[in-house]
């Protein structure tokens, strides 16, 4: 098995987007789903993409380090994505 890593903002992100909360988050029930959602009227009656979503999907870091010919950094001491600076989380892959 192979170690890599992954930015955290791939398991959970949050922004405030006029005065809403908007978060992704992985799910882990019967399989992982990757999800937004927000805390207006509008995402909760039309489940789906509000504005606040659309304003600050693309603010979330998301990188991977298996995709990406980035490598995690070292800052003082700590591991950290390349891109955004936030924490990285190890993940296995392979045999």
């Amino acid at each position: 098995m192979e170690l890599n890593y992954i930015c955290l903002t791939n398991i959970f992100w949050m922004a405030q987007v006029d005065g809403h909360t908007v978060k992704w988050y992985t799910e882990h029930k019967f399989k992982e789903l990757f999800n937004f959602s927000c805390t207006c009227s509008a995402y909760k009656t039309d489940h789906g993409y509000c504005k606040h979503i659309k304003k600050v999907c693309d603010q979330r870091c998301g990188w991977i380090g298996l995709i990406d010919d980035q490598k995690a950094e070292t800052i003082n001491g700590k591991l950290v994505c390349p891109r955004c600076k936030e924490q990285v989380l190890p993940v296995g892959y392979g045999d």
